[in-house]
């Protein structure tokens, strides 16, 4: 009997999951039929230890193989406020609510890399899977991954942080390694501007923040293109604008939203200190008040060299593995569990070969390629008993968890 024969989540089951949890999509923090569903699976599963963490998340210890080294494994859980309009049976039954950014695929493939554990059970160590809620993140509210490492209930070091994010951009079934970084850092913050209200018949007498924020926006994406050096990479937006009351109204206040992306501090501290100079500037300009504050900073996802050379050797296991060129500009809050370890983040490539144009992640009509989520398994479970086993040279490093995982997670 293979190990394949011995699984209870084979691939038509996973399928089968991955659906469902389509299908019943959940916001962040509120993914407690996701917690409850996923719970009752795993609960048929012997030997493992399940408990509630983040309250919408689950703690996932597998039987303690003895003395050897630690991984801990992540899926989060919560979906995006979208509305899909993939067109597949299984679509969201909710509306506004949707997993367009494939963490209906991440969870499938924890729940198969844990059966996959259980069915062949590693010769040492521990391995500890977190199903983390609120992975999504709006301006000032808190991070999902932050809030489990603020429990207390991780452990201070593992050897391996191990995760994936499903990638559109990759031909389905492909494993994409970033080296090194795997997700840009993002700098969050939030501008208010304060004017004086009036009626347009005295407009005189008012001050408009809608104009000063008008002029804001546009200095602020010229002057980061203009102050970026070639070499350095950036994303910056301005996400959403409110203020004004009524057409007539010289607008009194404005309130806007933003990020910077980026892969280096160096950068990222130039960027700030110019967005703080040009709001500066803006409030001389137009005699309104202008504050910026920096909240939910999240910093770079940075996989270890010696886990990006474990990744790479995935093609001797006949996956196919490529190493990719760029790394790109989104964020994830996975970064803060790498702070308990050495960690990687592989991308999982999605797009089906019949479609010449995947659409992306985030979008109402992006669809995965559920092929690859026997290749994600695959992928996963292998490091993972690779890493059990000490095959994976260069691992030794000190506990890194931050002073402060809450910090800028408001």
């Amino acid at each position: 009997m293979t190990r394949e024969d011995r699984r209870t989540f084979d691939p038509a089951a996973l399928i089968e999951l991955r659906r469902h949890l389509h299908a019943n999509p959940e916001l962040r923090f509120t993914e407690r039929e996701t917690q409850a569903h996923l719970q009752q699976l795993l609960g048929g599963l012997e030997g493992l230890v399940i408990e509630p963490i983040a309250e919408t998340g689950l703690l996932v210890h597998l039987p303690d193989r003895g003395p050897g080294p630690s991984v801990l494994l992540r899926a989060d859980m919560d979906a995006y406020p979208v509305t899909e309009t993939s067109g597949v049976p299984f679509s969201s039954r909710r509306d506004g609510v949707a997993h367009m950014c494939g963490h209906d695929i991440h969870m499938t493939i924890l729940v198969g890399v844990i059966d996959a554990l259980l069915s062949a059970p590693p010769s040492a160590g521990r391995v500890t899977a977190l199903f983390q809620p609120a992975e999504e993140i709006p301006y000032g509210q808190a991070s999902g991954a932050a809030t489990v490492v603020a429990t207390g209930r991780l452990d201070d070091h593992y050897d391996a942080v191990l995760g994936l994010h499903v990638w559109p951009d990759l031909p389905g079934g492909t494993v994409g390694v970033n080296s090194p970084i795997s997700m840009a850092a993002k700098d969050a913050f939030q501008i208010e501007v304060r004017g004086v209200g009036a009626h347009v018949a005295s407009a005189y007498r008012g001050r408009d923040a809608i104009l000063a924020a008008s002029s804001l926006v546009t200095s602020l994406h010229a002057s980061m293109n203009r102050r970026r050096a070639a070499p350095d990479m950036l994303g910056f937006n301005i996400g959403t604008i409110h203020g004004g009351a009524s057409q007539s109204l010289v607008a009194p206040s404005v309130e806007m939203t933003g990020t910077i992306r980026t892969h280096d501090d160096r950068v990222s501290r130039q960027m700030r200190a110019l967005v703080e100079d040009i709001a500066a500037g803006t409030a001389r300009s137009y005699d309104v008040e202008v504050e910026v504050t920096w909240d939910g900073d999240i910093p770079a996802v940075v996989n270890h060299p010696a886990l990006i050379r474990a990744a790479l050797g995935l093609a001797e296991d006949g996956l196919t593995v490529t190493e990719l060129p760029r790394s790109p500009m989104t964020a994830d809050d996975f970064a803060w569990l790498t702070r308990l370890g050495p960690g990687l983040y592989l991308k999982l490539g999605t797009a089906n070969a019949t479609d010449p144009e995947p659409a992306p992640l985030h979008s109402p009509d992006f669809l995965a390629d559920e092929g690859a989520i026997e290749v994600g398994v695959t992928a996963l479970t292998t490091l993972t008993r690779r890493v059990l086993a000490g095959e994976v040279s260069g691992l030794t490093c000190e506990s890194t968890t931050p002073d402060n995982p809450m910090k800028g997670t408001v």
